[in-house]
């Protein structure tokens, strides 16, 4: 079975999933510049910390005498000024990976396609007589996201980037793009709406860490500021983040 369009996502709700159960990747699908989302599980802001509220009992009697009288209303009162221990916390989403082709040819038979039985995302396109493919699945074993490039003749031109909306840091070697940073120590629940102090970073929060690699390619790779592949029929590449400490 195959969830399939024929053109690139332009909601939210179009966009293609993969995952292992710990790493996930949402695949936009378009064609100048592809974009998945990236996840980890286990990613959320706050640290450690014991948010009941230790004087909640005191009120739990009152509570159910108003509840057997009908007096829902008061008891819900009751239950929110007294009871309620503090907000969870949010979980966060890892960044972008970015890869952005230089195409300059018409855009032809585009077809973007989840294949339900083997869990690989593909993207298929034509620009002029060169034909292009994206395949991307989730290893549970290697515990990574794999992203296959290919064409049909050596002229697929790639760069690399990440972004992300947490605090990080990010170093490109030659062959690989790494990333350090923290969570906030507290996100405030996103129905609340904006207001000061939404988002403290602070200097409790959990530390992660991710790495965007190449892992095979025929082209030439070049690095700098970002991942450059260039002149290459097809690339490897692999996403893969440690559990935040």
């Amino acid at each position: 079975m195959e969830l399939f369009f024929d053109q690139p996502a332009e909601t939210w709700e179009e966009i293609l999933p993969v995952g292992n159960g710990r790493i996930g990747g949402m695949i936009w699908g378009k064609v100048q510049e592809e974009k998945i989302g990236l996840n980890e599980d286990s990613l959320w802001s706050g640290y450690y910390q014991n948010k009941n509220n230790p004087g909640a009992a005191e009120y739990l009697d009152q509570v159910r005498e108003l509840i057997f009288a009908a007096q829902y209303e008061k008891a819900e009162l009751l239950i929110q000024k007294h009871m309620l221990g503090g907000f969870t916390e949010s979980y966060l989403p890892l960044g972008n990976l970015l890869l952005s082709f230089d195409h300059n040819e018409p855009l032809m038979a585009y077809r973007r396609k989840l294949d339900l039985d083997s869990a690989v995302v593909t993207v298929a396109y034509q620009c002029g007589e060169i034909e292009y493919k994206r395949e991307i699945f989730a290893s549970h074993p290697a515990q990574c996201l794999i992203i296959k490039l290919s064409c049909s003749q050596p002229v697929l031109n790639v760069d690399l980037n990440f972004e992300s909306m947490l605090s990080c840091q990010i170093e490109v070697t030659k062959n690989e793009i790494h990333i350090t940073g923290q969570c906030p120590e507290y996100v405030a629940p996103s129905y609340l709406g904006d207001f000061p102090n939404a988002v403290i970073q602070g200097s409790q929060g959990l530390l992660f860490s991710a790495d965007v690699k190449i892992l095979s390619t025929d082209g030439v790779i070049n690095s700098a500021d970002k991942l450059q592949i260039r002149g290459a029929s097809y690339a490897i590449i692999s996403f893969s983040a440690e559990k935040p400490d």
